[in-house]
């Protein structure tokens, strides 16, 4: 049956050709994007609520909408809030989970929010948003700029068209977006104006949101008719809001002659600008498995079309960065390190194994990466980097299987076997060991796809791509390349030129080789010794730091972040001219060829994006910062350096929680300045932003009681006076426009100014505010930040990963913490940032490494039937692990997660030698050869099999291991692991697991009575 099987080999060519062609088909309509998508499990919700203060909003806000979620949510890992004036915006991280759990809990959220807002939210809580941030890290393909200038109400409804054009194309998920505000009706009036009229703000105010309301009255019965009767308001506006009449105690005037009626918004902060002119920025975030290209595309498209009527509206649209460019270019690099190691695995099969069988080998590449495609596409998955490195991994092992068969059928053939019986007996001899080989490799990859965390994610489609290449390697090698053998016998029979020559030089090389051997099995020590040597090496250079530890290299992106603190209480418009000198030192460091825009967003932040091109993003930053130090006027200034392929944010992360504020900030400021005496910690700041002033008015019940005037009075008048009151609002079209009752005279020269307002008694007359109220000037919050339910100060800190890695910079930290901490017994230090991440990664890889050995164990053993083989095959893994630190410590390589990650899922690949090469021992073992012979006769037979393979494995990988490109620095880890750590124990397997073999098997059977 077998045998007919391999017959047909018209079945065997037309599938392979289905296969390819069907693969390079998907291969072409794969989406690409820079990462897979990362589920970070973060939600967040942002609710508004204008007027009130940091600590009101904290205390009516935030605490009770905490507590609502610690009782009614489950897996919520971590849950952190800021609390500001005018908002609460909370941010919850649950639990590893899958997609559909985890929009579970996003569904379960929403629910809560809105009935929160139902029984627990203060009225002035007006509107809310809830994100489900499920991969913003990896899936932002750019920010939109919208530069204006001309009619400011005619930009705004620019914007918001542009925003919601930009929501409507196919590929984005959703938009984070800066100087996009609601517009309002702003009425205002001069409080003595209204003081000689006898009137009240509370008069108007009252008066304009009756005039405004739209409220249904009710059904009346007309005959046999019933007609619903409703009072609409909403069609005075805008026109006839000057002409609505208010009757006050001196009779009635119009509106438009006691309060100046303009249009305005409810941002009361500068608007965000770019080349001089007001702008809105846009961030784009696609949906999950969407073509980023395409995407950008069609953004491209919509802004031409935008920007080809700017004569017209005076509006400009600019891609200010687009992530595509460094996604065109990383997955266009791994592409060409991907042929260059596919040129170099085959020439390495064609030095070995001569022109034909490579020609042969070379078949199962392009079946075994068709397949692989076709998987990915089947899965729903995307082209992108992670994939590529896969690839990449299992390039050198596609012909792996193929060189074992191929091999064993030629030595056949050239025995004067025929080609079809040729195959059946090499596929008896090297069927298992092949298919034991795989399953071994899958035992180390495969589980890597549960790995938690960031690095999970972002690597979980790589033993995933390695798993299909592999798979459809082996059904090429165990059954269309014996087809193909079959159907060419006569071409194979008659050797090729050089094949005469090849054969001389493998034989001289297995001559030299065994003589080698021969010396270690006679003499263990000449083997032992430099493998004992070389494992003491290792060994010392992680014991003493000879090897930098740096957990997670990222790649710098095109733009940065310049973070500016101002002195508490400065107003925002003030800080304009800061930015306008920021602005100024970095274009004066830049050339126009590198600098593409510069964004500022008053008052605190000012992002600049660089062009494709330039000098690298450190060097620039090194151009700059010093610069930027010598502002006067800010109390901080900061570089947020942007990068990918790592978490985001600061490495280091110290939270100090506890429930006294003033405790708090004692705790922090000692802790920050012993930090920055470290020299490995740089751009050390610290989130407290310094009191505001604040003035607090506390009614004087007894004042107002004697007064007569209403205490809702006394407030509303104070709200009123300050920042006014939202009574009423309209919609145009799809917008919403409020209409807010406002002072005109704030803000005030002084406070007694405002304290010397008054307040209309109800019979006449009035009595000034300050006679109602009882004053009290101090300094307030900016912001309050919770952890964890707990008020939280964070101190974030830059590392120097030469001088100090995440794990012992935590350490020093929580040390520095001990010597302090009884100063601050109330105050409690949380470590978080990259640390967190660091750990969740470590502890996965360590369960996922045991998990992956447990496997190879378990296959080996039901192979050889032993428990002792198993174990002496599994002595190659550590063998590896000192290759990976020798080779690390000479190529100068950072141990990282990623290096790790390649560390765990070589366990899989460096056990394949010895596989064969205790295979073939067994077998002669078992046809009565004595334990030495067998083992030199294994050795000497396996030897170009598993040089073949092992190089052919680390020739697909050298290009990128040798990389010196920044797009190649985050992968570049994960192959110079493995071909480092391959390399050291394929040495080893040749001279030591020879030797290991020979004289554990011999003592076994000593043990056992049986002849060696």
């Amino acid at each position: 049956m077998l045998k007919r099987f391999y017959q047909n080999h018209v079945l065997a060519n037309l599938t392979y050709a289905l296969v390819v062609l069907l693969g390079l088909f998907a291969y072409q309509s794969l989406a690409r994007e820079e990462f897979p998508d990362v589920n970070q499990n973060f939600m967040s919700v942002w609710i508004a609520v204008p007027g009130l203060s940091a600590e009101d909003i904290e205390q009516r806000v935030t605490l009770p909408f905490e507590q609502l979620l610690h009782a009614r949510l489950a897996d919520v890992k971590m849950i952190s809030s800021t609390t500001g004036a005018g908002f609460s915006a909370t941010l919850l991280r649950f639990n590893s989970l899958d997609r559909a759990t985890f929009e579970k809990r996003g569904a379960e959220l929403r629910r809560e929010v809105q009935a929160a807002y139902a029984t627990i939210f203060p009225k002035e809580a007006t509107i809310y948003w809830v994100w489900g941030d499920t991969g913003s890290v990896t899936r932002s393909v750019g920010t939109v700029l919208v530069q204006g200038g001309g009619d400011p109400e005619r930009f705004k409804v620019t914007i918001r068209e542009v925003k919601r054009e930009l929501e409507r194309i196919s590929g984005i998920e959703k938009l984070d977006y800066f100087g996009y505000s609601e517009s309002e009706i702003h009425i205002a009036f001069h409080p003595e104006q209204l003081a000689g009229l006898g009137l009240s703000p509370l008069d108007i105010a009252d008066t304009v949101s009756v005039y405004l309301r739209d409220e249904a009255a009710g059904p009346v019965a007309l005959g046999d008719k019933e007609w619903l009767v409703r009072v609409v308001g909403s069609s005075n506006l805008p026109a006839r809001l000057a002409e609505l009449s208010i009757v006050g105690a001196h009779g009635v005037v119009k509106l438009g002659d006691i309060a100046e009626i303009v249009r305005g918004d409810n941002n009361f902060k500068p608007l965000p600008r770019s080349d001089g002119l007001p702008t809105a920025l846009f961030s784009l975030y696609k949906k999950n498995a969407v073509d980023a290209f395409e995407v950008i595309k069609q953004v491209q498209h919509f802004i031409d079309a935008r920007n080809a009527e700017s004569d017209r509206t005076g509006v400009k649209l600019l891609l200010a960065e687009d992530e595509t460019i460094r996604t065109r270019t990383a997955i266009a690099i791994m592409e060409h390190k991907a042929w260059w190691g596919l040129l170099l695995v085959l020439i390495m099969t064609w030095v070995f194994l001569g022109s034909r069988l490579a020609a042969l080998c070379t078949l199962a590449v392009p079946f075994a990466l068709g397949g692989t495609f076709l998987m990915l596409q089947a899965a729903g998955m995307t082209l992108n980097t992670s994939v590529l490195l896969g690839v990449m991994i299992a390039l050198g092992m596609l012909v792996d299987y193929a060189v074992v068969v191929v091999e064993a059928i030629a030595y056949r053939i050239r025995q004067g076997m025929a080609a079809l019986d040729a195959a059946l007996d090499a596929l008896r001899e090297v069927g298992t060991p092949v298919i034991s080989s795989f399953l071994t490799t899958i035992a180390a990859f495969l589980p890597l796809a549960l790995l938690p965390g960031f690095l999970g994610g972002i690597m979980r489609v790589v033993p995933i791509a390695v798993t299909a290449a592999l798979l459809a390697a082996l059904i090429e090698a165990l059954w269309m390349l014996p087809a193909h053998i079959a159907a060419l016998a006569p071409v194979l029979a008659s050797p090729s030129r050089f094949q005469a020559t090849r054969t001389q030089a493998s034989r001289w090389l297995q001559v030299r080789y065994t003589r080698l051997l021969l010396g270690c099995l006679r003499h263990p020590g000449r083997a032992f010794f430099p493998a004992l040597l070389a494992f003491s090496i290792a060994g010392a250079a992680l014991t003493w730091g000879w090897v930098v530890v740096d957990f997670f290299p990222k790649e710098p992106t095109r733009s940065f972040s310049v973070l500016v603190k101002f002195p508490p209480g400065t107003k925002s418009d003030s800080t304009l001219p800061v930015f306008d000198e920021i602005e100024a030192r970095i274009r004066t460091s830049l050339t126009a060829d590198e600098l593409h825009t510069i964004v500022a967003l008053p008052p605190e932040e000012l992002r600049v994006y660089l062009t494709p091109n330039g000098r690298k993003l450190p060097e620039v930053l090194a151009l700059i910062e010093p610069s930027l130090q010598q502002i006067i006027g800010p109390s901080e200034v900061s570089i947020d350096r942007q990068s990918s392929g790592g978490p985001q944010g600061a490495p280091i992360k110290a939270k100090l929680t506890g429930s006294d504020f003033l405790a708090l900030r004692s705790a922090a400021e000692a802790l920050q300045a012993a930090i920055s005496q470290h020299p490995a910690f740089s751009n050390l700041h610290s989130d407290y932003l310094g009191g505001a002033p604040q003035l607090d008015l506390r009614l004087n019940g007894e004042a107002i009681q004697r007064s007569g005037v209403a205490p809702e009075t006394v407030l509303r008048t104070i709200k009123l006076l300050v920042r006014g009151e939202v009574v009423s609002g309209y919609r145009e079209g799809a917008d919403s426009i409020g209409v807010r009752v406002m002072s005109k005279v704030a803000p005030f020269q002084d406070l007694n100014a405002l304290l010397r307002q008054t307040v209309s008694r109800p019979g006449g007359g009035a009595v000034p505010l300050v006679d109602l109220v009882e004053a009290e000037r101090r300094e307030g919050p900016q912001m309050i930040h919770h952890y964890n339910y707990r008020r939280v100060i964070t101190l974030e800190a830059n590392l120097d990963a030469k001088q100090m890695n995440v794990r012992d910079a935590n350490d020093w930290i929580a040390k520095q913490w001990q010597t302090l901490s009884a100063a601050h017994p109330e105050v409690k230090l949380d470590l978080t940032g990259e640390i967190e991440d660091i750990e969740e990664s470590l502890g996965g890889l360590r369960h996922l490494a045991f998990l992956g050995l447990g496997l190879i164990f378990l296959i080996l053993g039901a192979q050889y039937r032993s428990y002792l083989q198993p174990a002496l095959i599994l002595l190659k893994v550590p063998m590896a692990f000192a290759g990976i630190i020798l080779g690390l410590l000479l190529s100068r390589e950072p141990v990282s997660l990623y290096t790790l990650y390649g560390g765990v899922a070589l366990a899989g690949i460096t056990v394949n030698s010895a596989i064969l090469l205790f295979s073939a021992a067994n077998d002669r073992v078992e046809s009565g050869m004595s334990i030495v012979h067998a083992t030199f006769y294994a050795a000497r037979r396996r030897l170009i099999p598993i040089l073949i393979t092992s190089l052919a494995t680390m020739a697909g990988l050298f290009p990128l291991a040798v990389a010196g490109d920044e797009a190649s620095s985050l992968w570049r880890p994960v192959a110079t692991a493995i071909v480092w750590g391959l390399g050291f124990s394929t040495l080893l397997t040749l001279f030591v697991v020879p030797l290991i073999y020979r004289l554990a098997i011999g003592w076994a059977q000593k043990s056992t009575g049986k002849s060696a």
